[in-house]
Parts: structure tokens; sequence; C-alpha cells
């Protein structure tokens, strides 16, 4: 097998004692290799819009990786490290944006560009007990008062209107500017995420 002008010779008739070591030199190869092709490529004119990700004034993992996290933690790092790419690399933006919790880097994404307001110190320990998600009253005061700690400080609407509890709100989220029935129901079920409270 060639690999960037290196042959490996990989063993197959019989058990070879180093064989763990020759996989971990051949997955550092093509890591590394992966990476320095990444640091090449020329992104499309798709991605001059985008905003220039900022470093977090805290290093903020709250968030989650859009990509798998272990393709994230496999070629990023926001330190650098051989045969990984940095994560303030301006180039490399558009993938960064879609690994953020690997890069500590949360303040990036609009769910998570804001503070829990003042006196919710339980937010962290309120979430961990499943409040951000569950199917009650209290969901709304969470979703207000921890909006960072729930990844909802993107959600638009008066902080006293509350969404029922009947529907995913935030999942159907992307109904709001629907006018058929559906987007109908769900602006008059998610007043507060669709913004369209009275």
């Amino acid at each position: 097998l060639e690999l960037c002008g290196i042959e490996i010779e990989i063993c197959l008739m019989q058990v070879c004692s180093d064989m763990p070591s020759l996989l971990a030199i051949f997955a550092t190869l093509i890591g590394f290799s992966i990476a320095n092709l990444l640091r090449q490529i020329s992104f499309s004119a798709d991605y001059n819009d985008i905003a220039p990700l900022v470093q977090c004034t805290t290093q903020q993992t709250i968030c989650e990786d859009i990509l798998p996290n272990h393709i994230c933690e496999r070629f990023l790092s926001s330190e650098p490290k051989i045969g990984r790419v940095t994560c303030n690399e301006t180039t490399f933006e558009p993938i960064v944006l879609q690994c953020l919790h690997t890069c500590s880097m949360c303040c990036n994404d609009p769910k998570y560009n804001c503070e829990d307001r003042e006196g919710s110190q339980q937010c962290k320990v309120l979430s961990a007990a499943k409040y951000c998600t569950a199917d009650t009253d209290y969901k709304q005061f969470m979703l207000r008062e921890c909006a960072n700690t729930c990844g909802t400080c993107d959600y638009r609407g008066d902080a006293n209107c509350i969404d029922t509890t009947e529907l995913n709100c935030r999942e159907l989220s992307s109904l709001c500017n629907k006018t058929d029935g559906l987007g109908r129901l769900v602006k008059e079920k998610c007043q507060w995420t669709c913004g369209t409270c009275p």
C-alpha cells in the first residue's frame, strides 16, 4: 500500500507482532494527509458570506458538533497538534462551523450566543435533569431563563408568551412561515417560538 510516497508492507499471512504499531502509523499518515488536503481546499464562493468565527471569551463546549464527534476530534484541534487542523485557521471555517463543540467555540452558534439570565445559577443542574426538554410548563421557564444552557438563544417571542406542550415547537420552527394548515397550527401552538405572540 503506497500513501504519500511511503510504502507500507502489511503482513496478511501471519500475525505480526508489530501490527498495532503499523496500524497506528497508518492511521496517523491518513489523518495527516487528510488534514493537509483540507488545508489546501479552496472553498467555493458559497462560503464568502459566512461571518468570521470569533474566539469565545470562555471555552464553551455546551453545544454539539453537527458532524459526528469522532470525525471532528480526529481532524480538528483547538490547540496545534501534528496531523490536525487548528480550529482558528480561517480557510477552514466552513468545516469548523460543523465542529464547534470540538473547537470549544459554541459562542459562534446562534443557539448558544447569549447568557443565561442573571440569578439562574442552577441552569446546568436543571438541564442535566432534562428540564430543557421536559414536556411540562417548567420547560418554558428553562427556555427563557436558561437560554444558553438550553441552546435557545435564537428563539423569538415575548418572554411572557409560552408554547403549548402539545408539539415539539423547536423541531417544528421551520414551519412557522408556512401558510398551509400545518404552518397555521404551528403558529397557533408555538407562539413564542414563531414570534406570533399577541
